[in-house]
């Protein structure tokens, strides 16, 4: 469907949106998270709208996907936009607009009847326990790539930080070497190289964690409403404890491999 601009930033004029289609009693079984209004009024020319884009009550011009212009009133808001997306039709707003006119999905609580027959009376129905199944696999497909592709990226960029520290710590053998003929014994020639990683390594982390934190606090706060991101927290000291064994790999081991009696 078309609608205007909603939100600020949008270019003047109407944008092309994506909207889901619930009946008034999807607030049994869908969560939008909802802020205003009651999705139980999500009947005739009603939408839901996210709540960072309009209020209660207001009127929305819309053009649907088949051309008709229509007028809807929004009877509820919700803040879970990010998941749901930020429109949400009635049945009976969208009925003659669709191109198929079939549901997509009939949501349903856990009962204790058994609703694998429905298969055999409607030909092509599948059941499944897991609501909108097939897209929740094609999401954890793409997660799985966005992982593989980022693990991939990663592992060059800390191969190539590593080659560039033994190049720099091979430059040095010499300057090692002086310190052991002036006296230096091998413990404080190694307690200094282990200062050194360590140094390198928080300065790393430390970058890192600025350039990363800084726009994830930004995203978090504009799609969360929260200063800290979703994820797994282990993730921090995870990359921080990489950092620091690539690190003290890179600065020590090149020096016990040359002759320094280390």
């Amino acid at each position: 469907m078309l609608t205007r601009s909603l939100a600020v930033g949008d270019d003047p004029g109407l944008h092309a949106r994506t909207a889901m289609i619930l009946g008034p009693e999807a607030g049994g079984v869908v969560d939008l998270g909802v802020v205003e209004g009651s999705m139980g009024e999500l009947k005739g020319d009603t939408v839901a709208l996210d709540a960072d884009l309009g209020e209660v009550g207001e009127r929305l011009d819309l053009l649907m996907g088949d051309g008709t212009p229509v007028r809807a009133r929004v009877v509820a808001t919700y803040s879970r936009a990010l998941g749901f997306g930020a429109l949400v039709l009635s049945r009976d707003l969208a009925a003659g607009h669709t191109t198929t006119g079939l549901d997509a999905e009939i949501l349903v609580r856990p009962a204790a009847a058994d609703l694998s027959s429905l298969a055999k009376t409607w030909p092509g129905a599948e059941v499944s326990r897991r609501a909108a199944a097939s897209i929740a696999d094609a999401d954890a497909t793409q997660g799985l790539v966005n992982i593989a592709v980022l693990a991939v990226l990663i592992g060059y960029v800390l191969v190539s930080v590593a080659n560039r520290l033994v190049a720099t710590t091979t430059g040095r053998v010499e300057e090692l070497l002086a310190l052991r003929r002036l006296g230096a014994t091998p413990g404080q020639v190694r307690r200094m190289l282990r200062w050194e990683s360590l140094v390198i390594a928080l300065a790393a982390c430390a970058a890192g964690l600025v350039l990363a934190g800084v726009p994830l606090v930004m995203l978090s706060v504009g799609f969360l409403g929260r200063p800290w991101p979703a994820g797994p927290l282990w993730l921090v000291p995870a990359s921080v404890l990489v950092v620091a064994l690539v690190v003290w790999a890179a600065v020590n081991l090149p020096v016990r491999r040359r002759h320094l009696a280390l």
